[in-house]
């Protein structure tokens, strides 16, 4: 009888075992609890977003992410892909504290950045010399040079303003990036040729 339960118990364990770890890549269209709802939202796991024939499939889609560790600040949600090509630069900038268009004063965004493919060249203010650095110098102005070299798997935290740049490496690169509330449209870029919001001129 001992025998006979011991191998019921055996059974049911290794079922609990090959239903977690499967590796099925479907979508469910449905919201994930603990996360915030958005109506119509597809629910995918931090893990699917590798390669870019599984990205398209995310294209124009409003998505849940799940199972990603977030820092300190609550993140609201808002993620996307970086796809740079090789040596492919986001100039210097800061996401600053402000006020928005309804007077209202918000906290500049906290962004985490992790490297699915390929290398990413992050500098930020710190110790760090210009000569030293193994990206290449851009065309654009950059004036901070603290080197952080990230590697697929590999993740940052960049907390409110906190001046920063990074290119891709030679290889190019896809990083993911989360954070709270994006509001790039008050980032302040240390090039003054750059603007966010293009200007009209008459």
């Amino acid at each position: 009888m001992k025998n006979k339960w011991l191998i019921i118990m055996c059974l049911l364990l290794f079922c609990l075992i090959l239903a977690g770890c499967t590796n099925d890549e479907k979508v469910v269209s449905n919201e994930y609890k603990g996360e915030s709802k958005v109506e119509g939202s597809f629910q995918i796991r931090f893990k699917d977003l590798v390669e870019l024939k599984t990205l398209e499939k995310y294209d124009g889609k409003t998505v849940t992410a799940v199972g990603y560790l977030s820092p300190i600040m609550g993140y609201d949600n808002s993620f996307g892909y970086l796809m740079n090509l090789p040596y492919q630069t986001c100039p210097e900038h800061i996401h600053v504290n402000g006020v928005d268009k309804d007077n209202k004063p918000f906290e500049g965004k906290e962004e985490t950045f992790r490297v699915k493919k390929g290398t990413c060249y992050l500098y930020i203010q710190g110790e760090g010399k210009k000569e030293d650095i193994k990206a290449k110098i851009p065309p654009t102005t950059v004036s901070v040079f603290h080197e952080i070299i990230l590697h697929e798997g590999e993740q940052f935290t960049m907390y409110p303003n906190t001046k920063h740049w990074f290119q891709a490496g030679s290889e190019g690169a896809i990083i993911s990036e989360f954070s709270t509330t994006s509001r790039d449209e008050y980032d302040v870029f240390t090039d003054e040729r750059i603007k966010r919001i293009p200007e009209i001129v008459e």
